[in-house]
Parts: structure tokens; sequence; C-alpha cells
């Protein structure tokens, strides 16, 4: 399809298929502390600690409202860890 110069490409498939597709990339993608952005304090002071945290090798409960970023954060204190290739 082409519209005003600009070419896509169309695909239709189930909407349950696309759900599964969806939730399964999404479970790949992969934070790390060098992509956390330590421009004040408080969030470079965050990263210290979660950094510690991940050489710690101990469970890591990680309370805070939704959306302030406790996945990105566990995420990242995973990949530093020795369990890094493991499951998360």
């Amino acid at each position: 399809v082409e519209a005003q110069g600009n070419s896509f490409i169309l695909l239709l498939h189930p909407v349950e298929q696309m759900r599964q597709l969806m939730t399964s990339q999404l479970g790949k993608v992969s934070h790390t502390f060098e992509q956390m952005s330590a421009d004040d304090p408080e969030t470079r002071r965050l990263i210290h600690f979660g950094r510690q945290a991940a050489r710690g090798g101990f469970p890591v409960l990680l309370c805070g409202e939704e959306g302030v970023g406790k996945e990105l954060l566990s995420q990242a204190i995973h990949n530093e860890s020795e369990r890094a290739g493991g499951p998360y």
C-alpha cells in the first residue's frame, strides 16, 4: 500500500495470535543500568543501590507507585547479577 510516497505492508492476523506474539516479545526486552537516565542525585543513588543489590545475590523487593520504573530497575538488577543468564 502506498500513501503520499510512503510504503508499508499490512499484515492481517487473528487478534489472539498478535497478543501472544506481543506478550512473548515484551518479555525479551532487557534493561540495564547504563540505559537509565541519571540526571538527578536521587536517580544516581537508586542506581548505586541497585548495583549493590545485584552483587548481593539476595532476593529484592521493590515497592512504589505504578509507573515509577520498578520493572526497569528489577530487570537491570537481574541483568547485572550472577543470575543474568537465567530466567527473569
